[in-house]
């Protein structure tokens, strides 16, 4: 047998063969949801991308320390390099699944970003849609450019935690809505 079967068959196995994971069914739902969300909101061209790729990056994480940096773990990179070749065991399952994570939150945070400028846009228009009438000062806060810097603030730290991975994306909706009702609130 060739070379190149060989090299086919062992891209083929090596995510299984390591450990590797894919996004989890819960992802591929969220990624599904967000991409008829985002759609409906008047941008189809959003679409979940492989910016990253997990075969690439298991491949690079052969390599002392390229996979960790390649999926922009610098902590993984580093780590690769002082414990190379040994690294070479553990470094390339973590840069593939690392990998799948980078996409994923790249995308999400992508739609998070449709969903402020949609927000963004209803609150302009609301306000603008009647001279007469303005926000009440409870709703103002929701604004840009009205805010409430505690607000802010405390929107900020969720969102860095959502990011993070810190919190899951149900645990971030509804910490965001109790955000924001508190806000409401009278």
């Amino acid at each position: 047998m060739s070379v190149r079967f060989w090299l086919l068959l062992t891209s083929a196995l090596m995510p299984g063969l390591l450990g590797c994971h894919d996004l989890t069914r819960q992802q591929r739902e969220d990624i599904l949801h967000w991409e008829s969300e985002v759609k409906e909101l008047g941008h189809p061209e959003i679409r979940y991308e492989e910016v990253k790729s997990p075969t690439k990056a298991a491949w690079l994480g052969l390599l002392p320390g390229v996979g960790g940096f390649y999926t922009h773990r610098p902590g993984l990179g580093v780590a690769g390099i002082l414990c190379w070749p040994i690294s070479a065991v553990w470094e390339p399952p973590l840069a593939y699944s690392s990998a799948h994570e980078y996409n994923y939150r790249l995308f999400r945070e992508r739609v998070m970003a449709v969903h402020d400028e949609a927000f963004q846009r209803q609150a302009a228009g609301w306000e603008a849609s009647s001279p007469s009438r303005t926000l009440p000062p409870s709703a103002r806060v929701l604004v840009p450019g009205h805010g409430d810097e505690a607000l802010d603030e405390r929107l900020q730290q969720l969102d860095q935690m959502h990011r993070e991975g810190t919190i899951t994306d149900d645990e971030y909706r509804v910490k965001r809505k109790q955000v924001l009702d508190e806000t409401l609130s009278p």
